[in-house]
């Protein structure tokens, strides 16, 4: 049988004495009532609670020298006189076996105003699912290991995640915010989740979890402060770094919803030290945003955003998406923006002539974004055609002799098939007559190079008009 470790029982070098004053509190708060609390290397529900009540410090002490423990709050009140403060508590736990790594279980339980988690780590799977919180949540600069579930959460005005830092997965499926929740400079890692949940999906979950009764008892609470897991109020994403994909399926954004940049810095404590998230931090999507079925606000924003997912038809299937839910707000400039990203991926996905074409629309207007790529593309082809039509002539310039009128006509010809316009067919006829050799194969030829110059111009030309059209924000 594993004997129990001692925590007292020390060999050099020795405990530090700060150390070992925790651990003798630690010991305290199971003496003589180990019935009810257990021991330190097992405690019950009632020991788990009663070490939190003790305070951070001998928390983490705790969890330090006993790190297999499971620390289970599940369904536990802690609203009122009994909150607990749990600002930089570890929850990271330890080893067990094959790597199974044990964190906490915060399954049901209910907070009151300002619950507070900043600063805490987490290891894997920490539950906050069905949980409930007041207004001003604060899990600020809160370090979390793969899958945080916050599956069917409740969460009041101003829950704030500012500078919180999501491993693998961060399960937020169903989760219900009420006005201002905040993410700002938040990391996640490879997997994040915001999907929408209907009612009966909701109260269906609550009830298989915990029971009717407590289903009832969060539908009356989201009644009451209009929580929808379908729906954020107003919520920011400001400077949050998504390093794998991200899905808001099914949401409807009923406010202000902003993806822009840090509005300012983001002081952060770690482990490590402070963190400074800078001003103006950019919104970064790594990967593929799911917001399929989404309804946004018109007030909604990816200002400076950077999306970076690798070509593929999800995500070219993704910017289509939002580019066609930015239509319906009529907001052009981010309807183009996310065209332009769709016409990317699908260019990374095309093979054979299909992908020539459209690697020359991107190379020559920046898929009909950019006026001076077409127009520099113009004046190269009336340069090299100019060159073509003077070598053909025979006459200019190329036995040392220059005749100004010869190359006037030249210049005339040369700029007539640059800038096609109608009427000027009989001008072109006659310049062709002067100017060329009157021979089949060279008449036929000249025909065939005229026929090349207007049509690359005509290409120039509209591309131009399109880059103008969409700088202007025109629509046909």
């Amino acid at each position: 049988m594993k004997q129990e470790p001692t925590p007292l029982e020390t060999t050099t070098p020795a405990v530090p004495l700060d150390t070992e004053a925790l651990l003798v509190k630690v010991q305290a708060v199971f003496a003589e009532n180990e019935q009810e609390r257990g021991t330190p290397a097992v405690p019950t529900k009632v020991g788990f609670l009663a070490l939190a009540r003790a305070g951070k410090e001998v928390w983490n002490t705790w969890r330090k020298t006993y790190p297999e423990p499971l620390p289970d709050f599940s369904e536990i009140d802690f609203t009122g006189d009994a909150a607990i403060d749990f600002s930089g508590f570890s929850f990271t736990g330890g080893e067990l076996g094959q790597a199974i790594i044990y964190c906490v279980n915060f399954s049901g339980c209910t907070f009151g105003r300002e619950a507070r988690f900043n600063s805490a780590q987490f290891g894997d799977w920490a539950r906050f699912d069905s949980a409930q919180f007041g207004k001003l949540a604060n899990f600020k600069d809160t370090q979390f290991g793969e899958w945080a579930w916050f599956g069917g959460a409740q969460f009041g005005e101003r829950a704030d995640f500012d500078g919180a830092q999501f491993d693998e997965r961060a399960d937020f499926d169903g989760a219900q915010f009420g006005y201002g929740a905040r993410f700002n400079g938040a990391q996640f890692g490879d997997w994040a989740s915001f999907h929408a949940w209907d009612v009966s999906r909701i109260q269906n979950f609550w009830k298989e979890m915990m029971s009717e009764e407590f289903a009832q008892q969060r539908a009356s609470y989201a009644e009451a402060r209009g929580l929808r897991s379908d729906a954020f109020n107003r919520i920011s994403f400001c400077g949050v770094q998504f390093k794998g994909d991200v899905s808001f399926q099914g949401r409807t954004f009923l406010s202000e919803t902003d993806f822009g940049p840090t509005l300012s810095k983001i002081f952060m404590n770690t482990p490590n030290g402070e963190k400074v998230i800078p001003e103006d931090q950019p919104t970064r999507f790594k990967d593929i945003p799911n917001f399929h079925g989404c309804t946004l606000h018109q007030n909604t924003s990816f200002d400076d955003a950077e999306f970076s997912a690798p070509p593929s038809a999800e995500s070219a299937r993704a910017y289509r998406t939002l580019k066609l839910a930015f239509a319906q707000q009529h907001a052009i400039r981010e309807e183009q923006r996310f065209f332009k990203l769709e016409m990317q991926a699908e260019t990374g996905i095309a093979t054979g002539n299909k992908k020539r074409l459209y690697q020359l629309y991107e190379k020559i207007s920046d898929y009909g974004f950019s006026h001076t790529r077409p127009f520099k593309y113009w004046l190269y082809c009336l340069a090299g055609f100019a060159l073509i039509y003077g070598l053909l002539t025979g006459t200019y310039g190329w036995n040392g002799n220059i005749s100004w009128e010869r190359t006037l006509q030249w210049v005339h010809y040369a700029l007539l098939n640059a800038v096609p316009l109608p009427g000027f067919d009989k001008t072109l006829e006659f310049l062709r007559i002067e100017l060329f050799p009157i021979h089949p194969w060279t008449q036929l030829l000249v025909t065939v190079l005229e026929i090349l110059h207007k049509t690359v111009s005509l290409v120039a030309f509209f591309l131009i008009g399109l880059a103008l059209r969409n700088l202007f924000k025109m629509k046909g």
